[in-house]
């Protein structure tokens, strides 16, 4: 579900904690009734994943905004939820594994890592 259509009815309550209450477009055009709940992140490790090829990668799912839908799963009875995310990734890799390709400059090659 795309997540920029979500903010369609949206409207803000007082209070300790900031809720919006909005509608939601389903991808068969219906509006599903949702909130916006706040939340505190207790924990946002990264996992590391260690390649065959020596490269070392880093990644961490940041959560930004939580929605939890007027719908409930028919076999556990839990609300539906919607979570919008950023991946953030980092790489430590190996100098074998570095290309490096030669572009010109004001009539002077510069080195300059490869993109793509």
């Amino acid at each position: 579900m795309d997540t920029t259509i979500m903010k369609l009815h949206r409207k803000r309550h007082g209070g300790g904690k900031s809720v919006a209450k909005m509608q939601v477009q389903a991808p068969n055009g219906s509006l599903i009734d949702a909130e916006e709940i706040d939340f505190d992140v207790e924990h946002e490790p990264w996992t590391v994943l260690k390649l065959k090829d020596g490269t070392t990668i880093r990644v961490r799912v940041s959560v930004i905004k939580v929605i939890r839908f007027d719908q409930w799963d028919p076999f556990t009875g839990d609300p539906q939820y919607v979570v919008q995310s950023q991946n953030q990734m980092r790489a430590q890799v190996p100098s074998k594994l570095k290309k490096f390709v030669r572009a010109e400059k004001g009539g002077k090659e510069e080195k300059r890592p490869e993109v793509g």
